[in-house]
């Protein structure tokens, strides 16, 4: 959700938030478990 104010700005209301570890640990890559994303998503 975000709240967009007269100036421009905007405020982005966060209610939630799920660490995912990464399945790769290569400095340029970023993956994780499908599982993991599966269950983050819900």
């Amino acid at each position: 959700m975000a709240s967009y104010s007269k100036d421009g700005n905007v405020t982005a209301l966060i209610w939630g938030a799920s660490p995912q570890s990464r399945s790769d640990r290569q400095k340029d890559r970023v993956e994780t478990n499908p599982e993991q994303l599966a269950a983050a998503s819900g």
